[in-house]
């Protein structure tokens, strides 16, 4: 069953913070409304305060607002829509996920959390803002890394040359593991394995379809038959 996942907040979502930027000073004001030295440290404290609540949710309203998340754990897809453009993996396709949260002991910031997911040759981020990374890990059911940080802002690690060139050999050596798997499938199996390309991994269509042009068979007309 195919479940999708959406951003839960609208833009007012970034300006909330701003109400207790405004509170705090007005109190202070009407407390001290003769010491203004006390008023403008509370305004700056709050100021302190506040300044990293909203970089956070700009930056997670940023990434999220235009992404549509959908998991089909029956077939072990997932198909991420981002702007104008769409992604679609297989669960198999995963090389690293890492769920990124504040440390155990600090207070702050503690509903900010993300989940990092790096396929061969991208790499896709999820926030709370959608979903929160449990719930979505128990969808994907795929190893993952705790990452514990003092500030969870977004971070990409976006791929090097020498870590795309690295995923690449992964891809490359999955296709010889599934190329050796399927050489002993009948041409009718591989057919169906080209055909339904989007139940399999990449690396698994890539092996039958190259199978089956060794045997002289042209996947792409039989798959379009």
């Amino acid at each position: 069953m195919k479940k999708v996942y959406r951003i839960k907040y609208g833009k007012s979502i970034l300006f909330k913070p701003l109400l207790f930027l405004l509170i705090m000073p007005l109190l202070s004001w009407l407390i001290w409304s003769d010491r203004l030295d006390s008023i403008a440290i509370v305004a700056t404290l709050a100021l302190a305060y506040i300044l990293p609540i909203l970089y956070l949710n700009y930056q997670y309203w940023r990434n999220d607002v235009d992404q549509v998340v959908a998991v089909d754990s029956s077939q072990g897809l997932v198909e991420i829509q981002k702007g104008t453009q769409t992604f679609l993996f297989s669960i198999d396709e995963v090389v690293a996920c890492d769920s990124v949260n504040v440390r155990p002991f600090q207070k702050i910031h503690r509903e900010y959390s993300y989940l990092r997911i790096k396929t061969a040759s991208d790499t896709f981020i999820i926030t709370h803002f959608t979903i929160k990374p449990e719930e979505l890990l128990s969808q994907l059911r795929i190893p993952y890394e705790d990452i514990e940080v003092f500030f969870p802002s977004l971070d990409y690690e976006r791929l090097s040359p020498k870590q795309v060139k690295k995923n690449q050999a992964y891809v490359e050596r999955k296709k010889r593991e599934f190329f050796d798997r399927y050489s002993g499938f009948q041409n009718i199996e591989l057919e169906e394995i080209v055909k339904n390309r989007g139940q399999y991994a990449d690396y698994a269509v890539a092996a039958a379809y190259e199978i089956l042009s060794s045997r002289k068979i042209n996947p792409v007309n039989k798959a379009q038959a």
